[in-house]
């Protein structure tokens, strides 16, 4: 079984920190079949009031790269910064049509698989017709509940989706949405789940891990994890602080800890936040970090006596599976799939997205007693390898249906 894994979210050197959880599950799917990725990157010419010279550095990025055992490919496709951003995947297709030809010649995909509604699954949904082979569409979220509610991008992405072979998505909230909004049967709709490495999310004891990060032993510290952007609702963790402090409730100083970097497409965001922290005084008390490693995210999630994340929309997020598995207790808004993942009192607690319910559930956090081993043993349920598994019996079904169909055409 031959799979091409079909995405722009893949991390490169100008974006290290890009699609890692996509990585991650191609990665391991990538153990159970044959599988090639190719992750195409903009071109656009050097024009400064255009591009910015963004795209230009695109071109800085090799062709191919071999990444932990993987084949990526990194071909170019033409975009129109700023502009026409409905035709971005009739770009891409007729910029990848010839590579896409010439690469099955090397490697007969029996499968594309495309990461992203757009523009990579419209662009897939071409090509796939064009070479005669089915698609799977994976959407993840904002791909349907931004660019799917706009009129141009929103029916291209419905066109793909019905004439999919599978839609697989992240939360039974996006499956919903999928249904009602882009009319997508229920039956050819499955739910997969991202996963975590329990591996590299384990947890450290945390007084360790404070040592490590130079931060105090005695201190209440609460972690958020994420791009710089205010649908994270950072802003509001930030207020839900101040009115902690200006209560005077604990003795112990208390942390915010903000992990994460800018949002190209939210860029007034930090420069708001650090507004806020200046104009509450709060400058000793809440640290934003910038991006990390994932190899160095452990030690943040185990210095945390309480991960939160109060985002107004989400799909399945990693960050919550991440904490949980470095046995860290959550305090999060019941937004995509976050309820399923936290359904237990002794897992994390649900609030609503107001700065008082968030600052009472901090406080009710801080004050619980945690089975931390017990959130570790919880995680470990959310394997990739599981997540994978499930996605290779797809994979099979609708490759071994084509072969079907290809045999009966045949015989009439």
């Amino acid at each position: 079984m031959k799979i091409l894994s079909f995405t722009t979210l893949w991390p490169n050197p100008m974006q290290p920190f890009y699609g890692l959880f996509n990585r991650e599950r191609i990665r391991t799917l990538a153990k159970l079949c044959d599988l090639r990725v190719v992750a195409p990157v903009p071109w656009f010419m050097s024009v400064k009031w255009l591009g910015r010279y963004y795209y230009q550095n695109y071109c800085q990025l090799p062709g191919y790269e071999k990444s932990e055992d993987l084949e990526v490919f990194h071909p170019q496709y033409l975009v129109i910064p700023k502009l026409l951003k409905f035709s971005d995947a009739f770009l891409m297709h007729a910029s990848l049509r010839t590579f896409l030809r010439n690469l099955r010649k090397e490697f007969a995909f029996d499968l594309i698989d495309a990461y992203y509604a757009y523009p990579d699954g419209v662009a897939a949904s071409y090509l796939a017709e064009a070479l005669g082979v089915p698609y799977t569409v994976s959407v993840l979220g904002s791909d349907i509940t931004l660019f799917g509610k706009e009129r141009l991008r929103g029916t291209l992405i419905r066109r793909s989706l019905q004439s999919a072979n599978r839609v697989l998505c992240v939360s039974d909230s996006l499956k919903a949405e999928l249904i009602t909004t882009h009319d997508i049967p229920s039956e050819k709709i499955d739910v997969i789940e991202n996963g975590v490495d329990c591996q590299k999310f384990c947890p450290l004891p945390k007084i360790d891990a404070r040592r490590q990060l130079d931060l105090p032993a005695d201190a209440h510290i609460l972690l958020s994890v994420g791009h710089l952007r205010e649908l994270k609702g950072f802003h509001l963790l930030v207020e839900a602080l101040h009115t902690l402090q200006h209560s005077k409730t604990y003795s112990s100083p208390l942390k915010l800890l903000i992990v994460g970097g800018d949002y190209p497409w939210d860029p007034t965001y930090k420069d708001r936040l650090v507004r806020q922290i200046q104009e509450y005084g709060l400058q000793e008390h809440v640290v934003l970090a910038g991006a990390k490693r994932p190899d160095e995210l452990h030690y943040w999630y185990s210095a945390a006596d309480v991960f939160c994340l109060v985002s107004s929309r989400e799909g399945c997020p990693n960050v919550i599976l991440e904490s949980l598995a470095c046995g860290t207790p959550i305090v999060a808004t019941p937004v995509g799939d976050i309820p399923k993942l936290v359904p237990r009192q002794d897992l994390g607690i649900l609030v609503e997205r107001n700065v008082e319910s968030i600052r009472r559930g901090i406080v009710e956090a801080l004050e619980q007693t945690w089975n931390h081993d017990g959130i570790v043993e919880y995680a470990q349920q959310f394997s990739w390898e599981r997540t994978s598994a499930k996605i290779c019996t797809i994979y099979e079904g609708l490759i071994a249906g084509a072969s079907r169909a290809q045999t009966s055409g045949q015989d009439v």
